[in-house]
């Protein structure tokens, strides 16, 4: 009988220490997110007319372009907590238009955003196949601006801006591979998802 018993409690262990070897894995992931802070200021104006001081007296600024495309890896540090970084993309074409006065009424310009932030998250679910969690991820956001003003002449500038995340609620479903998708605010965006693999 004391054997039966061993045996179990070992087949238990044995069991729990696989499961854990299970959640250690580096998580490697790609996705899409709408909504980003960087984007509100480009429909505003704010990034433009900061970055070319003659787009200042700009009449109007209407943007296309993608949304957060991002792409990263988190490493778990100890049950529930996890470090890693992502890098983020965002292109958005702008067509700026003048007063009628001026030698160029309208202008098309482009700014592409790459975003460099450390991450850290806490998982408040942690199982093999769920994960609900909540982070933080910080970092420089590089912004390249290129066009023509309004004397039609090309302007280029690039500037660092502070980019910051808030990872409010997300949740993961799936073992070996798995989607995600997250509620929060900032540079990536309102709402984001995507999909990664454990490794």
């Amino acid at each position: 009988m004391k054997k039966t018993y061993l045996i179990i409690v070992i087949l238990l262990v044995l069991f729990q220490l696989k499961a854990e070897a299970q959640l250690k894995k580096t998580f490697v992931f790609a996705g899409y997110g709408i909504g980003s802070v960087d984007r509100l200021n480009l429909d505003n104006g704010f990034s433009l007319k900061g970055a070319i001081p003659s787009f200042a007296d700009a009449s109007k600024i209407t943007n296309t372009g993608s949304n957060s495309i991002l792409a990263g890896l988190d490493f778990k540090l100890f049950k529930g907590l996890s470090l890693g970084f992502m890098v983020n993309f965002e292109q958005v074409k702008s067509q700026v238009t003048y007063a009628a006065t001026s030698a160029n009424p309208a202008s098309n310009f482009t700014t592409n955003s790459i975003s460099v932030m450390p991450r850290l998250n806490y998982k408040w679910v942690d199982k093999r196949l769920i994960s609900i969690y909540s982070g933080v991820s910080g970092g420089p956001s590089f912004a390249f601006y290129e066009g023509v003003d309004k004397s039609n002449i090309a302007q280029n500038a690039m500037e660092i801006i502070p980019s910051l995340q808030i990872h409010a609620l997300g949740i993961r479903v799936g073992a070996k591979w798995s989607a995600f998708v997250e509620a929060g605010f900032g540079s990536i965006g309102v709402l984001n998802g995507g999909i990664g693999r454990k490794f």
